[in-house]
């Protein structure tokens, strides 16, 4: 009888028994992280938590791309030595294979997802016409000089593209090179590549420029404008006349989101199991 006593306190001590009369006891589950099935939070934290990131979902696969690219039609890079017009830029951005300005075959490692090519607006294209001797701007002496500045090598070329400069920033270039022509003819053709090679849902061919202050003495400000609409909005899609933007709240624009040719659109919605990938070289 003085033995019971003992053999409670001994069960006090030890917990519960794992096994009663030949059957196991079901036993709390917990692992080396904690309990499997842990307590919902929601039945003791009423009010939001101070983390505001809590609850939320990010995207899991980025998309790659290059907001900023100079080709032969811009005035530094052309007269710099830049060969390689926008096909051949939007091209490699989609990993295809192309000869760089040094006669080599280049290609990137892995595509990209979009592109925006970026040439400056003033005098789009133009210097490449100088370089390939366009007969009209031949005609103009500061213009054939600079012509044969930029094929006599890269030091002379160099040269070239300063003194232009230099005429830009002070407002005295030729007028055979700021005659308005060129301007919408180079646009023209810009927006007409970049609808060519732009696949939605594959990979995206922006519609964009960099804009230049032209403060005065070389001191400039640089903007790049990069459409987030395809060039048949652009042209006829109800916004009045082309490269005419409406106001950010106007409904009308809003809208143009859910059109399908919208480039922003195309990449923002992009599902994960899309991109130009490894089949970029076959398109």
């Amino acid at each position: 009888m003085r033995c019971i006593p003992v053999i409670f306190l001994l069960g006090a001590l030890l917990g519960p028994l794992s096994i009663v009369h030949g059957q196991q006891v079901s036993q709390p589950t917990i692992s080396d992280i904690g309990d499997i099935q842990p307590a919902d939070p929601n039945k003791f934290y009423k009010k939001p938590g101070y983390s505001p990131y809590a609850g939320k979902h990010y995207p899991e696969r980025p998309l790659f791309g290059d907001e900023h690219v100079h080709t032969a039609w811009s005035v530094d890079a052309g007269l710099s030595g830049a060969t390689l017009d926008p096909v051949a830029a939007v091209r490699f951005a989609r990993g295809e294979q192309v000869t760089s300005a040094s006669g080599q075959p280049v290609r990137l490692s892995r595509p990209l997802d979009w592109v925006a090519v970026t040439d400056h607006s003033d005098a789009m294209g133009t210097v490449a016409a100088i370089r390939q001797g366009n007969p009209e701007m031949m005609k103009d002496a500061t213009l054939k000089r600079w012509h044969d500045m930029m094929n006599a090598g890269l030091e002379e070329g160099s040269k070239a593209t300063f003194e232009l400069v230099a005429a830009q920033s002070n407002k005295k270039l030729p007028p055979a090179l700021t005659d308005p022509k060129w301007a919408k003819t180079f646009w023209e053709q810009n927006t007409a590549i970049m609808e060519q090679y732009n696949q939605p849902g594959r990979f995206t061919a922006f519609i964009a420029y960099e804009w230049t202050s032209n403060a005065g003495g070389g001191d400039n400000l640089h903007r790049n404008v990069i459409y987030r609409d395809g060039k048949k909005l652009e042209m006829d899609g109800g916004l009045g006349k082309e490269n005419r933007r409406q106001a950010a709240g106007d409904s009308t624009q809003r809208q143009s989101v859910q059109r399908s040719h919208v480039r922003a659109a195309d990449v923002l919605g992009r599902r994960d199991d899309q991109g130009m990938g490894a089949a970029a070289a076959t398109v």
